[in-house]
């Protein structure tokens, strides 16, 4: 398994955004007791796929106008427990396109419980792909992690229809909060969005297998 520095490094690359900005999230979390950590050099921290999830729900949820460290633990905590919103049978589509592992979740579960499985998963050597003649072909582009915001919400999509209705397998696991009736009329007309690919979630299951 991978020390957080290893870890740090593979999402850095994967993401595009440089090794001091992901440490300062990296610090951040770990100071909330929201990474693995102990002792230098060989007994530093490994890294486990909660902390993976932790760090880029970290990153990726952060608002749009630029990273914010030191909201990292307040950022993780906040989208981590977002509860599931889809009915269970959603999460059985994930295994028609290599993902198995989300077929498991509990009925009642949270967006960190999710991402930790999906990291897991890929590290058990589960991969994302679409059905093509009996034979599942990766297409990263396909599956995604959306992080939306102001109103907090995560998205796990995995679209194997290529952009015709029923060509194939669709699924969907949506994680927020339900607003009350009284504030529906006030919903800010505001939207933003990051999200990654099935690139990203590999990196970082390679980085900590």
């Amino acid at each position: 398994m991978a020390s957080p520095g290893e870890l740090i490094s593979a999402m850095a690359a994967t993401l595009g955004l440089s090794e001091a900005t992901i440490f300062q999230f990296d610090r951040q979390l770990a100071e909330a007791g929201l990474r693995s950590k102990s002792g230098r050099g060989r007994s530093a921290a490994r890294v486990t796929a909660n902390d993976a999830a932790n760090l880029l729900i970290a990153i990726a949820a952060t608002p749009l106008s630029g990273a914010g460290p030191k909201d990292a633990a307040f950022t993780c905590a906040t989208f981590g427990a977002l509860p599931v919103q889809t009915a269970p049978p959603s999460s059985e589509v994930f295994a028609q396109l290599g993902l198995p592992c989300l077929t498991g979740l509990p009925q009642r579960h949270n967006a960190i419980t999710a991402l930790t499985t999906l990291i897991a998963g890929t590290v058990q050597g589960e991969e994302f792909g679409i059905p093509v003649e009996g034979k599942l072909t990766r297409l990263d582009a396909k599956f995604a992690v959306e992080f939306l915001g102001p109103e907090p919400r995560m998205h796990l999509v995995g679209d194997a229809t290529l952009g015709e209705p029923g060509h194939g397998p669709f699924a969907r696991l949506m994680y927020f909060r339900r607003m009350e009736q009284k504030h529906a009329s006030t919903e800010s007309d505001l939207a933003q969005q990051r999200m990654v690919t099935f690139r990203t979630i590999r990196a970082v299951a390679n980085a900590i297998r």
